[in-house]
């Protein structure tokens, strides 16, 4: 999803933001509802639930056809080389506003 949204965690290593970056999960919720099975076409849906400072809460769908096999709340930290959080640069926020 961040990748097309125009976000690329390489860029954000090599410090093209001020400093070199990296999403660091911090929490994951899943509610497993239905089984997936060998060789089943699924589809992965994901959005940008709630935006932090810092802070980044996603929902993931994981479907079978019309069929909800999961579903999961996740959120990740931007943090530094030394683990410390950063703010989310203005120019990422913008990229993750934006509509699909």
């Amino acid at each position: 999803m961040l990748r097309l949204k125009g976000v690329h965690h390489a860029n954000l290593a090599k410090g093209n933001y001020g400093e070199p970056l990296y999403f660091a999960l911090k929490t994951m919720s899943l509610d497993f509802k239905a089984p997936a099975r060998i060789d089943d076409l699924i589809t992965i849906k994901s959005g940008v639930d709630a935006l932090g400072k810092a802070r980044l809460d996603l929902k993931q769908t994981i479907l079978r056809e019309k069929t909800t096999l999961l579903t999961a709340a996740v959120t990740v930290l931007l943090i530094n080389d030394q683990g410390r959080p950063r703010r989310i640069p203005a120019e990422i926020v913008d990229k993750l506003e934006q509509q699909a």
